[in-house]
């Protein structure tokens, strides 16, 4: 009848490292169910390949990513794919031309059909603190909606312009808070749209 069952297993001692997938497949109408376990150390060579198929330069990052998966559809249909589980990032460190920008970044991840929520992510930030919210949605096949929601505290403003600068000029003193809502639709003329405020404290461009 074309249908298959398969299991695939990769455990490791070292430090914990889990894969595990099982499910069906329908050779004939391509159809698919497959569960996945993972449990994973991210490493800087990984995620600076990710972040350089999505375009983003310059960006790497490490930490720990557990995921509870499981995934329907055709697999002439890719657009068509129901997920449905958690992805869990933990212990994460971001760093931007090899200088930390960020660290202790976690989030969780709940998929439930073509919709993505992150409930709360939360991160260090040059002795600040970063969180928000994100979500998007797949509404047809060239169309996702997404919107989000970011808010800084107390992020030390020489530290941050050193970062991203990669100079050892910076800024004097001072620190910046402020946050960002930001909602739009993939491909769709001026996304992002969104709005925000900046609060300076005792700012000192002088070097």
């Amino acid at each position: 009848n074309g249908d298959y069952e398969f299991v695939l297993n990769g455990l490791s001692g070292k430090d914990s490292e889990v894969f595990v997938a099982g499910g069906d497949l329908n050779v004939q109408s391509t159809e698919f169910d497959v569960s996945l376990q993972i449990n994973h150390r991210l490493t800087k060579t990984e995620m600076e390949a990710a972040f350089t198929v999505l375009d983003v330069p310059k960006v790497s990052a490490e930490g720990r990513l557990a995921a509870s998966l499981k995934v329907t559809g055709s697999l002439n249909k890719p657009s068509g794919f129901q997920s449905s589980g958690s992805v869990e990032l933990s212990d994460c460190v971001l760093f931007f031309q090899e200088q930390v920008l960020a660290n202790d970044l976690a989030l969780t991840v709940q998929l439930n059909g073509q919709r993505l929520d992150v409930n709360e992510f939360a991160a260090t930030m040059c002795d600040g603190s970063v969180n928000g919210t994100f979500y998007a949605e797949i509404r047809d096949e060239r169309s996702i909606e997404y919107r989000g929601q970011v808010r800084i505290t107390d992020v030390n403003y020489p530290e941050l312009t050193a970062v991203l600068t990669a100079n050892s000029k910076q800024a004097a003193r001072g620190s910046f808070s402020g946050n960002y809502d930001f909602s739009g639709r993939r491909n769709e003329p001026n996304a992002p749209r969104g709005e925000g405020l900046i609060f300076f404290n005792d700012i000192d461009v002088s070097v």
